[in-house]
């Protein structure tokens, strides 16, 4: 009998927990408020290229706390910043320099996102770095972008003057570059980790060296092709929250370049239509999180190969170091 009856009160226990479960989850068919939800959540804003993408799992881990959204153009990026209608910003290195230098918003720059996803590629299995390029023909792109820029400067560090010791072929778009390669396969093909991840993943071409390592190797430091700003006003009042975002950068980073199941994550989240494909493009977009004095360091050389023409390389003030 007194088994029946405890039996009874707990079937009891059961039906009103599930009621109060049910009461408690849900109000008029509202959904169950998550109990850290921040009333002012941090607005982050990313490009919507390799240069961004380091940093999603936190627009889909931690919402909770922070409103991140992601445009097509560094230029969009770049005046929600200087408008103060984002609090952070995650963009390419030369285009959060120029923020600086436009002086419209007072930014520092508080961790990197990128070092130097551009990779050369070929099928000729025998061209294994910089120096293995003499007499051979590089394709590249005609209108330099910042990872062009940078590799070209690897190529002067290890004496190579694309004038006299290969033969350059300039291509207007890295569309016309992944055809010509498909085309002539033995030349060489200097691409960003996307188009390089396609051709390395469908064509079954050989990485024969990337922007990062030979960088590392010349200058011992990352070459940094995208970081993240935040709004000085906006650091000087939240140094909490920018501490613990910074927690989360370095999260998200490593786990883009290093797990697979992130190539399904950000097909679902609509920024590739391939899984494999996606996780060909970050894994090789050497995403590499540094901050502080490190940061520093590295950004500085990086500025300095940069904007050695027009003289406006960031001064020390542009730096976040935590105290």
């Amino acid at each position: 009998m007194k088994k029946t009856k405890r039996i009874a009160a707990l079937i009891v226990s059961l039906i009103l927990a599930l009621a109060l479960c049910s009461c408690s989850g849900k109000k008029d068919g509202a959904p169950e408020k998550d109990p850290n939800e921040r009333e002012v959540k941090t607005r982050v804003s990313a490009v919507k290229s390799l240069e961004g993408y380091g940093a999603y799992k936190i627009m889909t881990d931690r919402s909770y706390a922070y409103d991140m959204k992601y445009y097509d153009s560094a230029d969009e990026v770049v005046s929600l910043i200087e408008s103060g209608e984002t609090d952070i910003a995650v963009l390419p290195a030369a285009a959060a320099a120029k923020v600086y230098n436009d002086g419209k918003a007072a930014v520092k720059m508080i961790c990197t996102a990128q070092a130097g996803g551009i990779h050369a590629v070929s099928k000729d299995a025998k061209i294994k770095s910089v120096g293995d390029l003499k007499g051979r023909t590089v394709c590249m792109l005609a209108e330099k972008t910042a990872g062009e820029i940078l590799m070209d400067a690897v190529f002067e560090e290890n004496g190579l003057d694309p004038e006299k010791d290969f033969t350059l072929v300039e291509k207007a778009s890295y569309d016309e570059l992944t055809a010509l390669a498909k085309e002539k396969p033995e030349d060489v093909y200097i691409l960003p980790s996307d188009y390089a991840g396609s051709l390395l993943t469908k064509e079954k071409f050989k990485q024969a060296f990337s922007l990062n390592k030979m960088w590392k190797a010349a200058f011992e430091t990352a070459p940094v092709t995208a970081c993240i700003i935040a709004r000085e006003d906006y650091i000087r009042e939240n140094p909490e929250i920018i501490s613990e975002f910074l927690g989360f950068v370095e999260i998200s980073l490593n786990y883009t370049a290093n797990n697979e199941t992130c190539g399904q994550s950000l097909t679902e989240n609509g920024f590739f239509e391939d899984a494999s494909l996606a996780y060909s493009a970050v894994s090789g977009a050497n995403y590499e999180y540094l901050d502080g004095e490190a940061a520093k360091a590295a950004c500085e050389k990086t500025f300095e190969i940069l904007f050695a023409d027009e003289g406006q390389i960031p001064g020390s003030d542009f730096y976040y170091i935590a105290t």
